[in-house]
């Protein structure tokens, strides 16, 4: 029997052992021995993995996020006066650590600037923030690093202060009722607290399997029926430019000896647990496991999520040529940031986002969902040159999927006021919106195929899998074709946007009412008439100026997108969108024309409007 994995945002307590809550915090320089003590008492317990020599910069730089006890013990032995620590390693062995001769949080730590042009960038990296907005996170550590950044030449090294990233652990079983009461105090009484939240879990968007389980929020017997990924035809891969563009994989990993991905290499760093490239991070040659701190970033989850997604965001499963094809504009770049229990761990996503945006990614896929931020929407929203395209989530806890314009999920909860967001929905095969999956009218953008999509598992394996977890990725992977040639978020998000297929069944329950065209985005350089599914690309000719019934005219190289708004009322026919005066905006119109006439490589065509799906014209024709 085929199997049918079904992708889902899961309750808390995947397994029986699972902690229900996540603590996570940031904290400056000079924080209270205290809060420290209070904070580890929370924590799971934890061993630490110490291979000598290791100092305690690097202790806390590498094993922070999963060692709180060991360093709570550091600092009160240190502020003790002891200048010796003892740690428990594995195997139970004992490793003796020579603590520095400045306070634990207020060391200096040298960072090494390789490119002057990008100075500010590698500053971040060694300090575990990024982003576009340096300079005022630069000055809240301290506000003369950025006179020391101007005097600074490539290549040359200098010294500045230690600054915590964001943090991320379980809270232990006997602290869930209070631990959010315990949170309070501590922020309330040690101003060095920048943050800290209490609350269950992101997950990763979980899986069902075919025959076990009813879908959630379906009635469907018999066989699960299969909706179709976007189609793009080898001879429009064919014209994209030879680009390569890096997709950012954030989820529960991808397994790198596996042949059949395309993966993103470091050429500076060498497999193992040494850095060899300066960036504090050992052995990341194709990407990095922010959770367990090690450059293997295997998918250890039994449904294998990651590899699945992996697999979608470039077309696994495509014939051999498509995929050569594809290759040449696509690489995956492996971060995990899932846990063995399918949380989410804030932290090691804050710590994914500055990496992939150090690396030049352009696309960030994220198919995992929660009820509670945890900060992390934050770094998303200063890494403003990341495309981050996010997963609707699927009905969970034994009721039916969410109206998220109601009831929040993030990250998707952000699509409508942050521009580099992209939020997905799944659909099934009539196409409409499958059964399973959240909606939103305002906070989710567009749909895209989620119902049985076969991809990449682990043993050189496929299998079928639906759920929006399944729908994100083929936007990504759309999204990083475009990126071969739009320049940023905005356009390509725009351009995914303005290019769907607008359907009856939709409406009300996307933003756009429509579900993605793989094929339709990709013809950005030319204008494009849909007629009855076929596309026709080519250069409008008539009208050169858009009449609305209201009376308004705009220039055809304004215009995004005509297409009919199936509606009773004839004078709201049309639904127009149009970038004018410098900004965007959409409303419902009749039309004054009747056809619309295209110069085509075959000749010229003319389309009466009645028979037309979609007119989506281009700024600037190439």
């Amino acid at each position: 029997m085929q199997l049918l994995i079904v992708a889902a945002t899961l309750a808390t307590g995947a397994l029986a052992d699972e902690p229900e809550l996540v603590l996570t915090f940031r904290v400056r320089p000079g924080v209270k021995p205290e809060t420290l003590r209070q904070l580890a008492e929370l924590a799971e317990p934890t061993r630490v993995t110490i291979e000598s020599p290791t100092t305690v910069q690097k202790l806390l730089r590498e094993n922070y996020g999963n060692s709180i006890p060991a360093i709570e013990e550091l600092v009160a032995r240190y502020n003790n006066g002891t200048t010796k620590a003892t740690v428990v390693g594995p195997g139970k062995k004992k490793r003796e650590f020579v603590l520095p001769a400045a306070p634990v949080w207020r060391f200096e730590e040298k960072a090494f600037v390789g490119r002057s042009a990008n100075t500010l960038q590698e500053v971040l990296l060694k300090m575990g923030v990024a982003g576009p907005k340096t300079r005022s996170k630069l000055e809240q550590v301290n506000n003369t690093t950025i006179e020391k950044l101007e005097e600074l030449s490539a290549g040359q090294d200098f010294k500045l202060p230690y600054a915590l990233p964001l943090v991320s652990f379980r809270v232990r079983k006997e602290h869930l009722q209070d631990a959010k009461k315990i949170v309070e105090t501590i922020r309330k009484s040690d101003p060095a607290v920048q943050s800290a939240t209490v609350a269950r879990p992101m997950k990763v968007i979980g899986s069902w399997l075919d025959g076990a389980q009813a879908l959630p929020g379906c009635a469907i017997a018999g066989p699960t029926p299969t909706s179709e990924p976007p189609v793009v035809s080898k001879p429009l891969l064919a014209t994209l430019p030879s680009v390569s563009v890096i997709v950012a994989v954030l989820d529960s990993g991808i397994p790198i000896d596996d042949t059949r991905f395309h993966l993103w290499t470091n050429p500076h760093e060498q497999v193992g647990d040494d850095d060899h490239d300066g960036n504090h991070l050992g052995g990341d040659v194709y990407g990095y496991d922010f959770v367990n701190k090690t450059g293997f970033p295997a998918d250890d989850l039994k449904e294998f999520h990651g590899t699945h997604v992996a697999g979608i965001a470039t077309q696994r499963v495509a014939d051999l040529a498509t995929q050569q094809e594809i290759d040449k504009h696509v690489q995956l770049l492996a971060l995990k940031v899932v846990d063995k229990y399918e949380n989410i761990m804030p932290a090691a996503v804050g710590s994914a986002i500055w990496y992939a945006s150090n690396r030049k990614a352009r696309v960030v896929n994220m198919s995992f969902s929660g009820e509670f931020d945890f900060g992390i929407m934050s770094d998303m929203r200063n890494a403003a040159d990341l495309l981050f395209v996010v997963a609707a989530g699927n009905a969970h806890d034994g009721s039916g999927p969410w109206d998220v314009d109601d009831q929040p999920i993030y990250p998707a909860k952000h699509t409508a006021d942050m521009p580099n967001i992209l939020a997905v929905a799944a659909a099934d095969r009539l196409p409409g919106r499958a059964c399973f999956s959240n909606y939103g009218k305002t906070r989710i953008d567009l749909a895209a195929p989620g119902m049985s999509i076969n991809s990449t598992v682990g043993g050189n394996a496929t299998e079928r899998m639906s759920g929006s977890s399944q729908a994100a990725p083929l936007v990504s992977y759309v999204a990083a074709l475009l990126s071969t040639s739009l320049n940023t978020p905005v356009e390509i998000k725009n351009r995914i946007i303005d290019t769907v297929d607008v359907l009856q069944d939709l409406k009300g329950q996307v933003a756009s009412d429509g579900i993605l065209n793989a094929e339709k985005a990709l013809m950005f350089r030319t204008d494009v008439v849909q007629k009855s599914g076929r596309l026709i690309a080519g250069r409008i000719t008539d009208p050169l100026t858009i009449r609305t019934g209201d009376g308004q005219t705009f220039p055809i190289r304004e215009v995004r997108k005509i297409v009919p708004n199936y509606d009773t009322d004839l004078a709201k026919a049309f639904r127009v969108t149009v970038d004018s005066d410098g900004a965007r905006r959409t409303f419902a119109t009749s039309l004054s024309f009747d056809h619309v006439t295209i110069q085509t490589p075959a000749g010229i065509q003319t389309i009466p409007v009645y028979e037309i799906r979609d007119i989506v014209p281009v700024a600037q024709l190439h």
